[in-house]
Parts: C-alpha cells; sequence; structure tokens
C-alpha cells in the first residue's frame, strides 16, 4: 500500500507539474475575438508552425485582435491575430514555457498631473523651435523635454521606449485618439534604425526633433522616406519628472501703483529658469500664480487700456512679485490742430505755428511756439487766446465753435480768394495718466 501511495502521488505532482507548465504556456488562455499584446517581439507568418525567411515582426507591446486558433504545430500553439497596425498572420502563443502573448491592458486614466505635464513639455520644446541640433537625437528631446532639463541621459533610443511603454491607438490614424501631450511611436525606415518619437499637440500636429525642432503634420511623417509605420501613443513614465523641483511664483498685478486697486483678467506672460514659456490672465483678486523651474524669470504683463510692463528677476524658491500698469493716453481726437481734414474738412491751425503742452497736476499749459516769421503784436495775442479759449473750453465738456484765423503766418494765401479759410474746431489735452 505504501508503494501504491507514493505512485499515485507522485502521479498527482506529474499531473499538476504538467498542467502549471501548459498554464504556463498560456494554454486554453485565449479565444477568438480576445485583445491581446505581445509580450516580445513575435513573428508573424502566413501559415501557423511554417518557418518563412523574412517574417514580419510584430514588436513587444503591440495589440491586437484573435481572428482565429489555435492550431499546434512545431511544437506550439499558433492563433490567427489581425494586429492593430495594419497586419494580420499567425503567431505562436508561447514557447518552452515562455508565453508571447497576453491580454492587451485597458487604456489606463492620464497620471496625476499629466495636463500640466504636457503643457510644460510642450512649452519648452517650442522653445526650442528651429534648432537643429536635436537631429537624430528625437528621443532624447522628447525627454528632456518632460524633464525641463536640457542635456538629460534619455536611456534609450525610440525603438526602446516603444517596446518598454504600454501603447495605444496603435490602428492607423490612431493618434486621433491621443490627448494632448502624449508621445507617439514610429518605426524607423530608410536611413533611420532606431524609429521616431514625437509630442502630440493634437489636431494630427506633433513638436518633436525631426531635422530641426518644430512643429510637423503627421501626414509629413506618413510620407517621409525615414520614417515608418505608426506604432501608437503612450503617456510619459514618472521617470521623466523635472530632476529639480518647480517654485511657485505668485504675481499680483495693480492699478498706477502697489497700493492701486488690483487689476482682473491681465495677461501675464513669460518664461521661467529654463526657457518654460507661460501665458495666463490674473483672477478677480489680480492675482495668478505660475509654477515653474528656478533660475532667471522674465515676465510682460498687459491690460485693455494699459501699457505693458516687463520685468526680469531671480526666482530660486517659492516667491511673490508685484506688477503695476499705467494706463494709456486717452488717442487725441479728430479734427484737432495739426490733423489736416483734407480741403473740405475742418482746416487746422497754421502750419506755421506750434505748441509746447506741459502737464501740470491740477491741468494743461499750452504754450504756442512761434517762428520768427510768424506775426507779432495783436495778431500773436489773438492766436494764443484762441488756442486757451479753444483747450478751456472743452474741458468744460464744450465743442467750441469754429474760428476762422485768416492770413496767418507765410503759409497763408496770396490771393485772397483762394486763401484757405484754417478753423479750429476743439482740442484736447486729456491725458489718462492724471485725470483718469
Amino acid at each position: 500500500m505504501r508503494g501504491r501511495d507514493q505512485a499515485l502521488v507522485l502521479m498527482v505532482l506529474g499531473i499538476l507539474v504538467m498542467s502549471l507548465l501548459v498554464q504556463e504556456a498560456g494554454a486554453d488562455s485565449f479565444t477568438i475575438g480576445d485583445s491581446v499584446m505581445t509580450t516580445m517581439d513575435v513573428d508573424v507568418t502566413g501559415n501557423p508552425g511554417i518557418p518563412e525567411a523574412d517574417p514580419t515582426v510584430m514588436w513587444k507591446g503591440n495589440t491586437g485582435t484573435i481572428t482565429d486558433g489555435p492550431v499546434e504545430a512545431g511544437g506550439s500553439r499558433w492563433w490567427q491575430i489581425s494586429y492593430d497596425v495594419g497586419v494580420s498572420g499567425w503567431s505562436p502563443e508561447g514557447s518552452l514555457g515562455a508565453g508571447f502573448l497576453e491580454p492587451a491592458p485597458e487604456p489606463p486614466q492620464p497620471p496625476e498631473g499629466f495636463a500640466s505635464r504636457a503643457e510644460s513639455a510642450i512649452s519648452w520644446a517650442r522653445h526650442r523651435e528651429g534648432r537643429d541640433d536635436w537631429n537624430f537625437l528625437c528621443m532624447k528631446f522628447v525627454v528632456n523635454a518632460f524633464m525641463r532639463q536640457e542635456g538629460a541621459a534619455a536611456g534609450g533610443n525610440a525603438d526602446d521606449f516603444a517596446r518598454s511603454l504600454d501603447r495605444f491607438g496603435q490602428e492607423p490614424g490612431g493618434w486621433h485618439s491621443a490627448p494632448r501631450g502624449a508621445v507617439l511611436f514610429f518605426e524607423g525606415r530608410g536611413s533611420n534604425a532606431y524609429g521616431h518619437a514625437a509630442i502630440y499637440l493634437g489636431n494630427g500636429q506633433t513638436i518633436d526633433a525631426f531635422g530641426r525642432v518644430g512643429e510637423h503634420s503627421l501626414v509629413e511623417f506618413a510620407e517621409h522616406e525615414n520614417v515608418g509605420r505608426y506604432l501608437g501613443w503612450a503617456y510619459p513614465p514618472a521617470t521623466w519628472s523635472p530632476a529639480v523641483p518647480p517654485v511657485h511664483l505668485t504675481v499680483s498685478v495693480h492699478d498706477r501703483s502697489v497700493s492701486g486697486p488690483p487689476l482682473t483678467g491681465v495677461q501675464v506672460t513669460g518664461t521661467d529658469g529654463t526657457g518654460t514659456s507661460f501665458d495666463t490672465t490674473t483672477d478677480a483678486a489680480g492675482v495668478v500664480v505660475i509654477d515653474g523651474d528656478p533660475g532667471e524669470w522674465h515676465l510682460t504683463s498687459s491690460g485693455s487700456g494699459y501699457g505693458i510692463t516687463s520685468s526680469a528677476l531671480q526666482v530660486l524658491r517659492d516667491d511673490t512679485q508685484d506688477m503695476v500698469l499705467l494706463p494709456l493716453p486717452a488717442p487725441l481726437p479728430d479734427g484737432l490742430p495739426g490733423r489736416r481734414q483734407g480741403t473740405r474738412g475742418m482746416a487746422e491751425l497754421p502750419d506755421s505755428l506750434g505748441y509746447f503742452v506741459i502737464a501740470l497736476y491740477t491741468g494743461i499749459l499750452v504754450v504756442p511756439l512761434f517762428p520768427a516769421r510768424n506775426p507779432t503784436g495783436s495778431e500773436r495775442i489773438r492766436q494764443v487766446k484762441q488756442i486757451v479759449d479753444t483747450s478751456q473750453g472743452y474741458f468744460r465738456g464744450e465743442r467750441p465753435a469754429v474760428r476762422p484765423v485768416h492770413g496767418a503766418g507765410p503759409h497763408a494765401d496770396r490771393d485772397p480768394s483762394l486763401r484757405k479759410n484754417h478753423q479750429v474746431e476743439h482740442m484736447s489735452f486729456i491725458f489718462n495718466l492724471l485725470f483718469k
């Protein structure tokens, strides 16, 4: 009995071991219609078990749908798979206890903070548009963009990362499902032996180091001799994080002085310590908080009706900055002295008459400047009075009557019948800076 028991135990153990080996090889783990992903580079042939001299190879991470099988051939179990990249054929499920296929992963949710990281990477990349020193370093360019650190090692080429990251939307044109900031992968072709990687901008556009750094249409890639099959998109891994922790700059924008009222809706643009640009607007409290890398920051603020204020400052830790906007002067209305309106319209004061305008805190002083050939005596006094009366009338909200000025200065017409009828409709020297 003891011998029989031992034999029975050994038989059961043998069955369990064989069962485990079969399960390890993936036996009975798939059915037609399942979505699968390759766990390593796998051959695709026209017939199961029949080797080909130059078979198509699906890279590790390629996904597809099982359409037929299984077929036992050549010591392996084969499935017919329609791969998402546009290739169909038979691939082995496994060999020698190693599985070549596994269930395809579900599309993940965007990683935490991905949208912000994507915009920072895109901004970093755009800041380097036109440079050609990144040529043949497309993967390093993408990694550096997300790390916001020029010169950081990529740790592999585009083919390496295409094999190591979960790729989604692998079907032709699948980039349309990619979020802005996703990394797109392409096989190499021609003189490009290592594939290509790019950052997706949306609407079929990328930014990448393709020759010169710049934005490109995916139609260009489809037709380029050195870019092969589209392989899908992936989220950037967490390891592509900035090497230096970001800092937070709080900017408060005020009207006229740092103690003035806050200004809402003011556009604040600039670049952080690594040249990454930002573009945002102040909130209802006149404040905006900007995340960026430490170093020398450049800021510019502008708002409707205000001038532009710019500043440069060292931001090495979380900091605050006050910016002041000054109102723009009001534009001079049409019809002012010195503004010609054509032969029919209102004429201006004589060309020979110039003005100094002096802005005082309580008002404006208008001083006429007469060239040597201008009239003197009572005519000069009359013209000065005309200027002052017109200016004061405008400040009172009046529209002064048109006053003719005859024969003033050397430009007056010699022929009385053709004499110019110089008139003053009104003039305004209101400066918003003083009287808003």
